[in-house]
Order: C-alpha cells, then structure tokens, then sequence
C-alpha cells in the first residue's frame, strides 16, 4: 500500500470480518482490495474506532497526518526494526 492510501483510510474500508481493507481512488484512479495478514489485523484491532475524524490513523490530537510527518515516522521505524539493512553474510 502506499502512504497515501494509508493515510486516506476511515474506518468503513476497514473489514476486520473478512480481513479486508477497501482502497478506494487509488492512483490509477480505481479502488482495489488490499488483504490483511494476522499482524495488521491485530493492529487494527488495537486502534480506537470512531475518532472525531474517522481516519483510521491519526496525530494523537485526532487530525490526520500530512504526508511528510507520516514518511518519517515510518523511516524512523524502518531504521529502528533494521529493515532496510544488507546481511553481512558472504557465503
């Protein structure tokens, strides 16, 4: 998924019966299916429903994230879980 289309969710793309998130006028202009795996439905599962905005995710102020704020958090998070790193490994 793209950041924008994370940051775009409310709560009624969010299928947590059938594990299912509805991406609506993505970038090519079409809404798509997105299938959940058991860590991102747990997740959700955690996430307060029903704030003021409705967005999905949001600043603890309840407004939602611009785009900047959002891809820093996210790069922070990457660095920290190592994602982005090469294995040493030379076999």
């Amino acid at each position: 998924m793209r950041a924008g289309e994370i940051l775009a969710l409310i709560w009624t793309d969010i299928d947590l019966e059938q594990g299912i998130i509805i991406l609506r006028d993505t970038q090519n202009g079409r809404s798509r299916y997105a299938y959940m795996t058991a860590e991102v439905r747990a997740m959700l599962v955690k996430l307060p429903n029903g704030n003021s905005s409705n967005f999905v995710f949001t600043r603890p102020d309840g407004a939602q994230y611009n785009y900047n704020i959002f891809s820093t958090i996210v790069r922070g998070v990457v660095t920290e879980l190592g994602s982005n790193t090469r294995s040493t490994d030379s076999r």
